[in-house]
């Protein structure tokens, strides 16, 4: 199954593991698609602690297969974590859009997150592409995020540029988003409700959980994290 496509090592604190990129997932064959879907949905069912059941296995499909690129992390040949993105144009260039990721709780707090962002932005960031733009309800992703790009994503307690106001509305407007906020980089009614069905942890850093602290997540809000690369 995974030899067919392209490998590289994602290093973690633990040692590296084996992962592998697929190349516009949406094109695959239709026996490719359902066997990924049967290795990758007991990784996202552990991760948004939902069961499979038949509307949360066609969401993920649905996310596995409609993005640009799809990472799959192994150990042992078995998924322990995945991540989709898409490129988008804009006034401001291209701009990466991380769809989503999935890590299998055992797998997590050990840099799989930051090591799949840096192999992805290393991929795509240029002169010309320099924005990175994450939808999360998780303030942990948004810490994972800031460590990845090297440093503080906004919403960052300092007033958005133009460009910044501009790429979160671009995405956006992308992502079919009716209620989103430009200023304040919140999307409300983003999901259908909260997409960790438990009250997640804080972290200790007050700038991270004042953003947070803004959104409702059983009402489906996510705040966009958005990081401007310096040009090389």
């Amino acid at each position: 199954m995974w030899d067919q496509f392209e490998k590289f090592s994602c290093n973690t604190k633990n040692g590296p593991l084996s992962a592998r990129y697929i190349r516009a997932p949406k094109d695959l064959p239709t026996e490719t698609k359902k066997e990924l879907l049967r290795l990758l949905l007991p990784v996202a069912c552990e991760a948004f602690h939902q069961d499979a059941n038949t509307a949360f296995s066609q969401d993920v499909y649905q996310h596995l297969f409609s993005w640009e690129g799809l990472i799959v992390v192994l150990q042992n040949d078995t998924p322990v974590a995945f991540r989709m993105w898409q490129v988008f144009p804009s006034d401001h260039g291209g701009i990466l859009y991380l769809a989503g990721m999935c890590v299998q709780a055992a797998f997590q707090r050990i840099g799989i997150g930051e090591s799949l962002l840096r192999y992805v932005m290393n991929m795509y960031l240029t002169d010309q592409n320099r924005y990175t733009v994450l939808r999360t309800q998780n303030p942990s992703m948004k810490k994972c995020f800031d460590a990845a790009v090297g440093g503080l994503s906004y919403p960052n307690g300092k007033q958005l540029p133009r460009d910044i106001l501009d790429v979160g509305i671009t995405i956006a407007r992308q992502l079919g988003d009716r209620e989103y906020y430009p200023n304040t980089l919140i999307s409300r009614g983003a999901y259908q409700g909260s997409l960790y069905g438990t009250e997640l942890a804080s972290v200790n850093e007050a700038s991270y959980m004042e953003v947070f602290n803004q959104i409702n997540r059983d009402q489906g809000d996510a705040v966009f994290c958005i990081w401007k690369s310096p040009i090389k």
